[in-house]
């Protein structure tokens, strides 16, 4: 395989779109709907303990600090057990990736360009992810380098701008529905926030210069990505109130329709469309170039660019299917995902490193 290398700073603009990704949109209506008011202290503790999770999947990568989870997968369980675990990764990566691709296409088509019909978004979008894969990690970790700034000064103008209509009300009573409700919220907010970033062990600490740092690069990309989201959750709680939040199926571009300035400066909902767009469009690549860089490892293939094609075009074809409707998506992320994310953000974890001490391998 080709060897990548990116530095500290990179990993950690990756790590903080990488943990913003779809939330930024999607998070508030399901993490609110279970919530409700309470849904800013679901997200506080659910960030909390990401930090947790990090700090295993930090041990998880540090078991073999030159080699990606793919190659620890088979240097800890053994040829066969590793690569028959190996390819289940590459399918969750995989799936998740096409599920990402069926997002893009369902907000561009409802909520920006009416008028459009079909999957011509994924296929837009898709086609972009599979460039940037093609192009290599440490071009889009350069280009991830490039947005940030913008990313964040657009995020802080959204605050400031939507800050006036806040309505400190909307967050009483406090536990009102008590403390189960807060608990499952922050789990879901854990299963779509922290519980994904098993994915980046295909990146930490092997594909990184310094590898002392990248661990700090992990926490702090890690924290900022949980208080962007928590600022969002807590804005669309204060300002659309939580009842309304949790039925709409973008709160916080509705919040985002809400600024108006003089009469004059209105309507700027597209600047977190913009913003979004940008957040999705790195976590899709990360999934995907953690789906091909798996893959070429399995099968000992040296330039896994020739891969990339192929497995573009069927994860564009795969976003038209994953998900027949929004209801069917919401069941999915609810329900089955969770226990499916948390199989390898959970158990593989602790059985690679349960595993390593038994075997007594450093």
């Amino acid at each position: 395989m080709e060897n990548h290398v990116i530095s500290v700073r990179q990993f950690t603009i990756i790590v903080t779109f990488f943990a913003i990704g779809t939330g930024i949109l999607i998070f508030p209506a399901s993490i609110v709907g279970e919530s409700k008011q309470d849904a800013w202290m679901s997200s506080i503790l659910a960030v909390l303990i990401s930090l947790l999770i990090v700090r295993m999947f930090i041990a998880t990568g540090n078991i073999a600090p030159n080699k990606s989870l793919v190659d620890i997968n088979k240097k800890i369980l053994g040829k066969w057990v590793g690569n028959f675990i190996s390819i289940t990764f590459v399918f969750f990566t995989f799936i998740t990736a096409g599920e990402l691709l069926y997002f893009a296409n369902d907000f561009l088509s409802t909520s920006i360009m009416h008028d459009s019909s079909g999957y011509q978004f994924s296929i837009i979008f898709g086609l972009l992810v599979i460039f940037g894969c093609s192009l290599g990690l440490e071009t889009f970790a350069r280009s991830a380098e490039i947005l940030f700034p913008i990313f964040f000064i657009l995020f802080i103008i959204l605050i400031l701008l939507i800050s006036p209509q806040i309505n400190v009300e909307n967050i009483q009573p406090v536990l009102e529905n008590g403390p189960k409700s807060i608990l499952f919220g922050a789990l879901l907010f854990i299963s779509y926030f922290s519980f994904p970033m098993i994915s980046l062990l295909m990146i930490f600490p092997v594909s990184i210069k310094d590898k002392k740092g990248a661990k700090k690069g992990f926490y702090i990309g890690t924290i900022v990505g949980g208080i962007s989201l928590i600022i969002i959750i807590t804005l669309c709680i204060l300002v659309l109130d939580p009842n309304y939040t949790a039925h709409s199926r973008f709160p916080s571009y509705e919040l985002a329709k809400l600024i108006s300035i003089g009469n004059v400066i209105e309507r700027i909902e597209i600047i977190l469309g913009f913003m979004w767009f940008i957040a999705i469009f790195f976590k899709t690549l990360v999934y995907f170039y953690a789906s091909v860089i798996s893959l070429g490892q399995i099968l000992k293939i040296k330039n896994y660019r020739i891969l990339t094609l192929p497995l573009g075009f069927v994860l564009i074809l795969l976003s038209n299917f994953i998900h027949p409707n929004t209801i069917h998506s919401d069941i999915y992320n609810k329900g089955p995902w969770i226990p499916f994310v948390a199989t390898y953000a959970v158990i593989l974890p602790l059985v690679l490193i349960v595993v390593a001490k038994i075997r007594k391998i450093n």
